[in-house]
């Protein structure tokens, strides 16, 4: 929901500044996450070796969030840790 109403923000500005090729390189900088993630998913279903190696290396922090925390702090507090990976994650947050 959160990424729709985004979009509908930045196209109603570059509607009103008359101007769509704004609204298409928001677009495609939006769309990086969420394109990436979806490219994991495809790749995690397509070797299932990928999955128990993947499921393996994640922290049980992000499998199990702790119900004390809120959920953003929930999630983000394992990948603040230094790992070669963290900096690209952090990017992705």
């Amino acid at each position: 929901m959160c990424l729709a109403f985004r979009q509908a923000v930045k196209l109603a500005e570059a509607l009103a500044g008359g101007d769509l090729r704004t609204y298409a390189a928001e677009h495609r900088h939006m769309m990086r996450c969420p394109r990436f993630m979806a490219d994991v998913m495809l790749m995690l279903d397509r070797f299932p070796r990928s999955r128990v190696v993947t499921a393996s290396n994640v922290p049980k922090e992000v499998r199990r969030p702790n119900r004390s925390k809120p959920p953003s702090e929930a999630i983000r507090w394992p990948l603040s840790t230094s790992s070669a990976a963290s900096p690209l994650l952090q990017e992705a947050w």
